[in-house]
């Protein structure tokens, strides 16, 4: 599979990519770009996500790592979100079920992430369920994270220092456990910083994976990579 890889339960569904399923119990899931991307000097990552029903456990976080297993890391299931146990990681958590926040959780180099374990900043967020638009930016040492255009989340976070290097995994995880929820990414794009060193490649590269278009660009600083726009997710209900 290019450009992508998912571990777990993630898959494909609707031109998008589902990490949990309302019904289904005890999941834990994540997917990764497969190629490591640069945080040191300068991050930003934009993403589109759907989550039903309201009152659902137990989320998804974003998260940075460099795991010695990569892009096939994965971390377990419920609360914590898919990502626990990844090691030398950094994790933007949005938690549906009771704790209804969004937080930032930085373990540090040597440590593996714990959701609600390593929390640098955090703010209660009630109405995450439906569809929204995060964006988390890193720069000047400073990690910043947006809901729906509205910035929400500040905190000296150095993501080179955190995650141990200059490049690292960049991927979205999720999880449920005796609660459920579907959880789905509709749409997802990164932007390592403006100094990344380059190395040649091919003006454009187009990476399919089944409905999805997973898109390499690099033309000259600033690299991009990202999603395409999908059709919206068409919710799946139990039964």
């Amino acid at each position: 599979m290019n450009g992508l890889q998912l571990v777990g339960s993630a898959t494909v569904v609707s031109n998008a990519i589902q990490l949990t399923s309302d019904g289904t119990d005890a999941i834990a899931s994540a997917f990764w770009y497969t190629t490591p991307a640069n945080v040191e000097s300068g991050f930003s990552t934009t993403f589109s996500y759907t989550i039903s029903p309201s009152g659902g456990a137990d989320g998804l976080a974003f998260v940075i790592q460099n795991d010695p297993s990569g892009s096939s890391a994965i971390g377990t299931d419920g609360g914590a979100l898919g990502a626990n146990g990844i090691a030398n990681g950094v994790a933007i958590a949005f938690r549906t079920y009771i704790f209804n926040d969004v937080e930032i959780d930085s373990c540090g180099v040597g440590n593996t992430i714990v959701i609600g374990g390593c929390v640098v900043a955090s703010i209660p967020e009630s109405a995450l369920s439906g569809t929204h638009t995060v964006q988390i930016t890193q720069s000047g040492g400073t990690l910043k994270v947006s809901l729906d255009g509205n910035q929400i989340l500040s905190s000296s976070v150095n993501l080179a220092n955190a995650v141990g290097g200059n490049t690292a995994y960049v991927g979205i995880t999720g999880g449920d456990g005796s609660a459920s929820e579907t959880a789905v990414i509709n749409s997802w794009s990164v932007r390592p910083g403006t100094s990344l060193a380059m190395t040649p490649v091919p003006p454009s590269l187009w990476l399919a994976l089944v409905g999805l278009t997973f898109t390499v660009c690099c033309f000259s600083p600033p690299y991009r990579t990202g999603w395409s726009r999908y059709p919206r997710f068409q919710r799946r209900t139990r039964g």
